[in-house]
């Protein structure tokens, strides 16, 4: 077991030494209308009681996940725009529910991830256990599904599903005394930092669809994967102190660390290696893209579309690691002193009660 560590200001290697340390082959831009959505975010965020108190909405701000909205999806209208910012934080609040109470029971949360995988049930939203956090879920499957074909709702409902039962498997963890392996935890990351949905969010931004045959393409789904491990491997370097100390397992730099070192910091080095290893394996990748569109025979506007999704990513590589060049999430307020956890794990849901 680790020992104690220091605040992340006080590690030898700091954050702008890990933002020099990590390649950025890409460009990145912040999305025109991020500043005219941010009202409706914040009354979006009231109305759900994702910020319960008006008077913590500063706090909320301050942590900039609705900057990461618009960082990631840069090109998405001022409509999109808006339900980008109220996913972001709606993932960020709901996230942290199961983040900060370890003191829940594995029974609770499942009864929780089982009252929001109702959520997606086949038939229509039908959550029959119900919370504040549960109908906020609701409302932005409502609005991200609108317009868009079954092909695309069937595929990301099946992301966010896999995104719910990880979690659920990671709080599991936590009671396994035996130490995770740097690859078990990658395994399980891949899944519970999400962000395959929000790859597919980038079609939904963009009111496109990438091609059937693309998307049926193993070429499709490593470069997401590629895209995905990127950004697992940047999210765990920023808030391995903070989720070491909560408990989590499924963060890739803590089994990086090895017993001879007496903090983090190399550990962070290493996996802004591993990060660069994966970008360089992306940008590879991508070179046969020419070749793939000639054999999936594809045309002009069905290359564009593959492209835009292509560029998607590397928007959400770049504007994800943007997120840290002025700010740490791992420095920030904790969200239990702005969501109580009542929002997520109602009585109903702790009962288990309809």
């Amino acid at each position: 077991m680790c020992d104690d560590l220091p605040a992340d200001e006080s590690t030898p290697v700091g954050n702008r030494e890990l933002l020099r340390a990590l390649e950025r082959p890409f460009p990145s831009s912040l999305n025109p209308y991020h500043a005219q959505v941010q009202e409706a975010h914040e009354q979006w965020m009231l109305r759900h009681r994702l910020v319960a108190d008006p008077r913590d909405m500063p706090a909320y701000l301050a942590m900039r996940v609705h900057r990461l909205a618009a960082l990631a999806w840069p090109r998405a209208g001022a409509d999109a725009m808006r339900l980008g910012a109220d996913f972001m934080g709606y993932i960020f609040i709901s996230d942290d529910q199961f983040d900060l109470h370890p003191e829940r029971s594995p029974a609770q949360v499942r009864r929780l991830v089982d009252a929001m995988l109702e959520v997606f049930a086949p038939a229509g939203p039908r959550p029959a256990v119900r919370s504040p956090g549960i109908d906020a879920l609701a409302d932005l499957r409502d609005r991200w599904t609108r317009g868009m074909p079954e092909r695309w709702v069937r595929r990301a409902d099946g992301h966010y599903r896999a995104y719910l039962e990880a979690v659920c498997a990671a709080f599991a963890r936590r009671r396994d005394p035996r130490p995770i392996t740097v690859a078990a935890a990658t395994r399980l990351r891949l899944d519970t930092v999400g962000a395959h949905f929000c790859f597919d969010l980038i079609e939904r931004m963009g009111s496109f669809t990438v091609p059937e045959g693309f998307a049926a393409d193993p070429v499709f789904a490593r470069l997401s994967d590629l895209a995905a491990l990127h950004i697992l491997h940047v999210n765990d370097v920023f808030s391995a102190e903070r989720e070491y100390r909560s408990g989590e397992v499924d963060n890739v730099v803590i089994p990086e660390r090895r017993a001879s070192e007496r903090d983090f910091g190399p550990a962070k080095l290493r996996t802004c290696a591993a990060a660069n290893r994966i970008v360089r394996d992306f940008l590879r990748l991508k070179g046969v893209l020419p070749e793939l569109y000639r054999r999936l025979a594809l045309s002009a506007e069905e290359k564009a579309s593959a492209g835009r999704y292509v560029q998607g990513l590397e928007d959400w590589m770049m504007g994800h690691l943007d997120l840290y060049a002025d700010c740490s999430r791992g420095a920030g307020p904790r969200v239990d002193t702005m969501c109580p956890d009542t929002v997520f794990f109602s009585p109903a849901v702790i009962s288990g009660t309809r």
